[in-house]
This record gives C-alpha cells, structure tokens and sequence, in this order.
C-alpha cells in the first residue's frame, strides 16, 4: 500500500532527532465540492510539490470555532472534504507522505477507537496530529490527552503528536530539489505549540505503539 509505505518513511523522519523534517501544509477543498474538482485541485498541488523538495504535506482538519467569540459570524460555517480522502488522494497524486491532522471535537471514547481503526484499515493513514476542541470551559465527552493515549496504544500503530503548522518555518528559504536530498518548509511538531528551530524537526512528546 503507497500510503502506508510513504507513512512509514515520513515516521523514520520525525522519530529521529537529530534531522530536520520539511513540510508543506494545505487544507482539503470545501465539503460538497464535485469530485472531479477535488482532483483537479490535488493535481495542480502535486505539480507544485514538484517544484520543492518536502518530507510529507499536513492535511488540516477544520472546526466551527464561533465558540470562540460572541459575535455573529459574517458568514455560515463551511465544512471540509474529509481529510483522510485529501491526504490518501494527495499521496497517490505526489507520491508524498501526510499527517492527517484531527480534531477531537465531540467524540466519544467509542466513536473515536472506531475512527481511529477505520483510518488504518480504510485509509492507511499512519501519522496523525490530534488537537483539541475550539472552546474551553466547556466538558467535552472525551479529553484531548486521552484521546492522543487512545491514539497511541491503537494497534495500528500510529505515529502521533500535537499541533504541527508547515506555515510557521526557519528563516531559511526552501531549497530547491536535489538528486541525494528532498527537503522544504521545516517546522517543528510538538505537544503545543509549533516553534521555529534549525536544530530538528520532530514529533517531541509524542507517543507510538510499538509495531
């Protein structure tokens, strides 16, 4: 399987500390966007990722965060493709490796082991970014760091970690494509927050299963 593959590689990346793992992020189209659209789009993306050399690409997944403030939002919230399908299309399109990001949200314990088996057996997704809910103060059926527990002790053996954002790199620009190296966009993934650091690029405080 080429994605399982391609996870595997990108998980040999992220475990080591002593490298430095590059990036590139992108949001899946919105939700009820044609098929054939969401194609094309994967498409002209691939044909860029063509023109950078990068480890993987994060896939984010987006939440209503109108939680977050009291004000009327100027407009209704909309939805996303299912990241899972984008990082799986993504992958067969560039041949790059993904980390799907997941937003806990409501789930419960139960809801939330059958998404996470249904991502390995469906979707082959082996590195996920887990983050949590849009307002806080409010009790959510699951806590996020049960939900990265659960993650990790799956028996698909997931590569897991926090907030990873592609967007916030070094100061040093990407360097373009070279036969012996494929690297571009670094950023740091770790349990909280995303920093900039030449040193390494890396899942810290991450958990996963033994395979």
């Amino acid at each position: 399987m080429v994605g399982r593959a391609a996870s595997s590689a990108l998980t040999d990346k992220l475990l080591d500390p002593s490298g430095v793992v590059f990036l590139y992020g992108t949001t899946p189209p919105r939700v009820g966007t044609a098929n054939d659209a969401v194609q094309s789009v994967a498409e002209k993306l691939a044909a860029r990722l063509r023109e950078v050399a990068v480890d993987g690409v994060v896939v984010y997944d987006i939440q209503d965060e109108s939680g977050r403030t009291k004000l009327v939002r100027p407009f209704a919230f909309t939805g996303t493709v299912d990241p899972r399908d984008y990082s799986r299309l993504v992958t067969a399109q560039s041949g790059h490796p993904t980390i799907v990001y997941k937003c806990v949200g409501d789930f419960d314990e139960t809801r939330w082991l059958a998404w996470l088996t249904q991502t390995a057996d469906a979707y082959g997704a082996g590195c996920l970014s887990i983050v949590g809910r849009p307002t806080s103060g409010v009790r959510y059926p699951l806590a996020l760091s049960s939900a990265i527990r659960l993650a990790a002790a799956h028996p698909a053996g997931f590569t897991v970690g926090g907030v990873v954002i592609a967007e916030r790199h070094t100061s040093s620009p990407p360097r373009p494509r070279s036969p012996d190296r494929s690297r571009s966009a670094a950023t740091t993934f770790d349990g909280s927050s995303t920093t900039s650091t030449p040193a390494r690029s890396r899942l810290a405080s991450m958990s996963r299963a033994s395979r």
